[in-house]
């Protein structure tokens, strides 16, 4: 048995293995041997021990020769020299800006426009001093002695693997972040020289031996840790780099020592041919492997909960983008994101609308904003599409641009009140290139049910018996495009109790959200007036008729409701809104023209105001009440133009009626009166003049002019 004392480590070896190791160069020339045959109990240095000499390689020899001849380091300088010279160049700002939009590792120009050599030439470019001069120290160091260890190849493939490493690791670990500096390539060098004695522990001379292995560790360890105590640092990019370089370390020997002829040589070639293989890659494959990113956390900043266009926390779409892009506007106006290599840009917008909208509108509106953006826009017909998993209407607009004709792809789908648009803009140049990350893209887009439906299909599960419950449930499902359902559960609430005036407003509502809804309206609301009866219920129902287009109809019924509940507040302002009259009389206490016949301004017999009171609140007597009322008033408006020849205080009193609803002696009314009555005899005239009055409207001020 060999023992063998290499620093502090003892070895045991057989014959054989001793022979094995001293052929291959593992055992230095100073290190300890004890052979009793030979040595007797005294370890001895193996460089005097004739059964070393005989058996050692003489390529370890030539080695060992070669690194304590400390050869010029000539790559080394190249190496170090170039990059203060391009450091230099980069203090001049046009060419700093210059290296620094063309040479440095960025995901977005990279992986969208094709330019892989970015990897590469980012090793090489710096512009502050501070970083410059830290890697070229440790970098002067590193490669020096591995530039004798290792030789020239070795220490190139060494250097630009680590580099390429650390700018693959932060292209797609960092997208966002555009690196530069040799960092990635120094930590790659550091972690080699750190390997290397562990690789190769018996070819170095115990004196050289601080120059690797755990003598660089330490200050690799304060590298990292100094790098990763700064937002500013590509800690990707030196810990890709420096893996890279451990890699590459434990592939290679030092030359001549090498573990079969023509070892280093097949790995250089491997390498250069795998480094070949993932740039090509990455120039045919960018838009497929762009890395991408959750739209509410990239470019480093949660995106704010008021920008997801949701009623809730509950996010209902979710979607990604770029990593690499940063938050911007699409031409169209919405809030997206952009691309720092072009002129590109992504959008998703949900969107909560009052009533249920179509896509077919939601279209118009955007190519609407297309054409104020950009003045023309060349649009394609719509097309139906899917967005989301839901049906969707897909637009196609091009327009011309300073920078040229950029292509805006435009895709809309809706749920109810709920409108989901996502807008994809490029350059043409480039649209085909970039259809597969445009596909991506729209296959993120993910789009659950609305946060306020999940809650309230939850709740009624766990009260399956509550009205409040249930009418929160049917009110979401009608908010989300689902009327059946909403119907369906709204009519057995109804069914229930019909003389309860809630149920029948969460029908109602269900009708106005969604537009046909409620199949047999007109029986439902003819139930609802009869079964329901209450000043809510016809402003509920007045509502519904509103938002259908039948506004004759509710306001013939806010006459017959008006007449039986006369001053109610909220009768008064649904009168307002539809340009009703609100005033009282002052010895009945009811609406002015119930106490008067509008046609006349005479007060109406006591049988006619019975008669009219007592007719029932239904939609054949609101439509009635409707043109009874349009009736006075063309009657009215031919007997004012009687009273304007015959009967001034008449002419003053009807003027005052079309005004607000009933006559008036008050000077402040009468002024203001007149003074719209002048304005619009110079061509405005006031809006509660019928159209048939506008040419007599200098007769009617002149009326209010000449009666004390």
């Amino acid at each position: 048995m060999v023992e063998v004392r290499i620093g502090d480590q003892l070895i045991h070896l057989s014959w054989d293995e001793w022979e094995e190791r001293v052929r291959d160069g593992r055992i230095p020339d100073d290190a300890a041997v004890r052979f009793p045959p030979v040595t007797g109990e005294d370890f001895r240095v193996a460089s005097e021990l004739e059964m070393f000499t005989s058996v050692r390689s003489d390529a370890t020899r030539a080695w060992q020769s070669r690194f304590r001849g400390s050869a010029p380091p000539i790559l080394t300088a190249l190496l170090v020299g170039a990059q203060i010279r391009i450091w230099w160049f980069a203090q001049d700002a046009p060419t700093r800006d210059m290296l620094v939009a063309n040479l440095t590792n960025w995901a977005a120009p990279c992986l969208e426009n094709g330019e892989v050599w970015r990897p590469l030439t980012m090793g090489v470019l710096h512009y502050r001093f501070d970083h410059i001069f830290m890697n070229m120290v440790f970098m002067a160091y590193t490669s020096f002695n591995l530039e004798r260890a290792l030789g020239r190849a070795n220490l190139a493939l060494l250097f630009f693997g680590s580099v390429l490493t650390g700018s693959i690791a932060s292209m797609f670990g960092d997208p966002g972040t555009s690196s530069l500096g040799a960092s990635g390539g120094v930590f790659g060098l550091m972690g080699a020289s750190v390997v290397f004695s562990f690789v190769h522990p018996n070819v170095l001379p115990e004196r050289h031996r601080r120059l690797f292995g755990m003598a660089i560790a330490p200050y690799l360890l304060f590298m990292l840790w100094s790098g990763l105590q700064r937002s500013d640092i590509d800690n990707f990019s030196h810990v890709g780099g420096m893996l890279g370089g451990i890699l590459l370390m434990m592939l290679l020997d030092p030359p001549p020592v090498e573990r079969r002829p023509g070892w280093n040589r097949a790995v250089q070639l491997g390498t250069t041919g795998s480094a070949a293989l993932v740039l090509g890659g990455l120039a045919l494959m960018g838009p497929r492997v762009t890395p991408l990113g959750d739209s509410t956390q990239v470019d480093r900043a949660p995106l704010p909960a008021t920008e997801l266009n949701a009623r809730d926390d509950y996010r209902a779409v979710t979607w990604r983008t770029p990593a690499a892009w940063k938050r911007g506007m699409t031409s169209a106006g919405q809030m997206g994101f952009a691309s720092p290599a072009g002129p590109r840009a992504w959008s998703v917008r949900l969107d909560d609308n009052d009533t249920t909208v179509s896509s077919a509108s939601l279209a118009a509106a955007w190519l609407a904003g297309v054409e104020e953006a950009f003045g023309t826009a060349e649009a394609s017909p719509a097309a139906a599409c899917e967005l989301a998993g839901v049906p969707a209407t897909c637009l196609t607009a091009r327009v011309e641009t300073s920078e040229g004709t950029r292509l805006l792809e435009w895709f809309g789908a809706t749920r109810g009140v709920w409108s989901l648009q996502a807008t994809w803009e490029v350059e043409l140049t480039a649209a085909t290139w970039l259809r597969p990350l445009r596909e991506r893209l729209l296959a993120s887009v993910v789009w659950s049910d609305p946060g306020e439906l999940v809650a309230a299909e939850a709740d009624a599960q766990a009260r399956p018996t509550s009205v409040k419950a249930r009418s929160r449930l049917a009110a979401a499902l009608a908010r989300s495009g689902e009327a059946e359902r909403a119907a369906e559960i709204q009519r057995s609430l109804i069914e229930e109790a019909p003389e309860d005036p809630d149920r029948w407003g969460a029908l109602f509502e269900s009708e106005r959200i969604a537009p046909g809804a409620v199949p047999d309206l007109d029986r439902w609301m003819a139930r609802a007036l009869s079964e329901a009866s209450s000043v809510r219920i016809v402003i509920e129902v007045v509502e519904a008729l509103s938002s259908l287009g039948r506004e004759d109809e509710a306001r013939g019924l806010l006459e017959l409701a008006w007449a039986q509940n006369p001053g109610d507040r909220s009768l008064k302002r649904s009168r307002r809104r539809l340009g009703l009259p609100t005033a009282l009389d002052t010895e009945t206490l009811l609406p002015w023209e119930l106490a008067h016949d509008p046609a006349t301004l005479e007060a109406r017999a006591p049988d006619a105001m019975e008669a009219y009171l007592a007719r029932p609140l239904a939609l054949d007597g609101a439509r009635l009440a409707e043109r009874e009322r349009v009736a006075a008033r063309v009657m009215l408006v031919d007997s004012l133009l009687r009273w304007l020849e015959t009967d001034p205080q008449k002419c003053v009193d009807a003027v005052m009626f079309l005004r607000q609803g009933a006559p008036s002696d008050d000077e402040e009314t009468l002024s203001r009166t007149l003074d719209e009555l002048k304005r619009g005899a110079d061509g405005q005239p006031p809006r509660w003049i019928p159209p048939e009055l506008h040419e007599h409207v200098a007769g009617l001020a002149h009326c209010l002019t000449d009666t004390p």
